[in-house]
Order: C-alpha cells, then structure tokens, then sequence
C-alpha cells in the first residue's frame, strides 16, 4: 500500500469516526463550517504534534474542538475543524515542525493572570534563544529555546508575570455632605454645592423634594494602607442646632473602585434626641464621583446624604 493510499484510508476513518459510520452506498457529510485537511510533517513525530495541538484546541481550550488521525506511513496529521481553527493549526506546526539542527526544548504555559499578547515580547527579550507564540483565545504561550537554562528562565519568568496584581492602596479624604429641606435652614444658607447640582437636581425630580440647601459639609483624612476606619463630627446651624457624627470604613478594591461602608446620625444637643440616623454600604464606589448614599427625614422634611472619595 502506497503513502497516497493510506493517508486517504485515514482520512476515511476520521470522517467516519467523527460523523458516525456510513454503511455502503452512503455518504458521511461534513458540517457546514467543517474541513479536513492533511499536514505532513517534516521533522515532528505525528503523535508529539498531536499530543501539543490538543492541549492549544482541545476541549478544554474553550474553542471550537478540533479532531485529529495520526498517519504513521506518510508521517501526517489529517485535522477536521472549522477553517478558522485549521488556519491555526497550520501556523502552529509552522512554528513547530522545524529541522532541528540543534536539540530545543519547547513548553507550553497556560497562563492565568497575565495577557499572553502582553508577555510574549517580555519573554522574547529576556530569553533572547526564545520563539514565543501567543495564542489570545486560549491565554496560553508556546516557548522554544535552545538550553535547558533557557527553559528554566522563561519557566521563572512566566511565573512571575503571571502573578494577580495587587493596587497599592492610595491615601483618601472622604466628604461628606449634609443637604436638608430649605425650610429648615435660617435665611441666607448655601445652595446645594456646584458639583453636585446636576445628580441632587436629578434626585429632587425623581422624589419630587422640595429645593435644597447647604446644612453641613466635612472632609476628614483616611489612609487604606493604615487604617482603613475614619470618623467626622461637627454641627449644622439649621433653625436649630444639631450635632453630626459619622463613622465608616474604606478598602481599596481597584485602582479606582472602593468598598464603602458608612453610619451616622445628627442629633440635637440639648435634647439628645435623634433628627435622623443613617447606615448604607456602597460595594464599588468609584474615586471621585459623587454617592448619594441616602435621604432621611428631619423635623418631617426630607434631608439628603452625600460622600464622596477624593484622592490626596
């Protein structure tokens, strides 16, 4: 039996093992979007080919699976898959099926953390014997050297681009701002502060308030890699004189995004007596926008809750 011959009884086989055994007389078909095609080899072994294009698309790789018949005669690989995914293939055993002039040791990394796009010339310019291949959709990287000190520097490297990153928490100052009911603040208090117009504006309208005014405002300094608990206090001159305390907490989540966790009240000193008392936690409060972070009542008229992170 001739090469030719036995490549096409291989190719028959995988047809039939894939689409299921057609009896005489009848046809296997292909699905739509489906090719076999035929890869011979001219260095690699089919087996060890096989064995490095399964891990890259194999089920696991989370694309379009591909199947594979070994020819050990005519030394090919008869792949069935989508075009796309055959077009790969062939740029792989490019990289791979190579005369090997010199022994090279190639390793296959499946990363993480990392971007395989974002590492591949890292690794290529620190192991200067290195050929990278990438391969974006399955977040994986195909390294060949020429020593085994090589491999283990690309192995070493790899594991230390491949870690989860970590933000360095920033110092922060927290505001905190107290808006009530114009009817409860004495002639002449402040409008509602310029940056926050637009989304008290929205609020009123949604909740059909009555017009705001300035009662309190504070900024107090908080440090996430220190001690991420902060706590303000001050008093408001409405028609009356109430005291204001908060408390809270601030962890770092990203580079921009805070879990937020605030309580507190304001109460009439000479009475003690409770105007209002609030606690809300905000999971991904971004730096620099403003939270509405809750309306209560005071004196039976609705007053609103405003923080907001601000970097040092």
């Amino acid at each position: 039996m001739n090469n030719r011959f036995a490549t096409w009884m291989a190719v028959v086989a995988l047809w039939a093992v894939t689409n299921g055994t057609a009896g005489f007389g009848q046809t296997a078909g292909l699905a739509n979007n489906e090719e076999i095609k035929v890869f011979p080899l001219g260095n690699l072994e089919p087996e060890e080919a096989s064995g490095i294009l399964m891990r890259l698309f194999g089920h696991d790789s989370g694309i379009s699976p591909i199947r594979f018949a070994v020819d050990k005669r005519s030394n090919s690989l008869i792949v069935k898959g989508s075009k796309t995914t055959l077009d790969n293939v062939s740029q792989v055993l490019k990289t791979i099926d190579v005369k090997a002039e010199k022994k090279s040791w190639i390793s296959f990394y499946s990363l993480k953390h990392a971007s395989a796009v974002d590492i591949q010339g890292l690794i290529a310019q620190s192991v200067p014997s290195s050929i990278v291949q990438a391969e974006s959709r399955t977040n994986s990287v195909l390294v060949e050297v020429s020593s085994q000190v090589d491999e283990s520097k690309a192995s070493d490297l790899i594991k230390l681009l491949d870690l989860p990153t970590s933000v360095e928490p920033k110092d922060v100052s927290i505001r905190i701002v107290w808006l009530v009911d114009k009817s409860l603040t004495k002639d002449g208090a402040e409008a509602v502060p310029a940056d926050l117009e637009r989304p008290i504006e929205a609020l009123r309208k949604k909740l059909s308030l009555g017009e705001l005014r300035l009662a309190s405002q504070a900024m107090v300094r908080c440090s996430p890699k220190r001690n991420s608990q902060f706590t303000a206090a001050g008093s408001a001159a409405l028609n009356r004189r109430y005291t204001i305390d908060f408390q809270g907490e601030v962890t770092q989540k990203g580079d921009n995004a805070y879990q937020l966790n605030v309580s507190g009240s304001t109460s009439d000193p000479e009475t003690g007596n409770v105007a209002c008392r609030l606690q809300t936690s905000c999971a991904n409060a971004a730096l620099g926008k403003p939270i509405i972070i809750g309306t209560t009542s005071v004196e039976s008229k609705p007053s609103v809750f405003v923080v907001q992170i601000i970097e040092d």
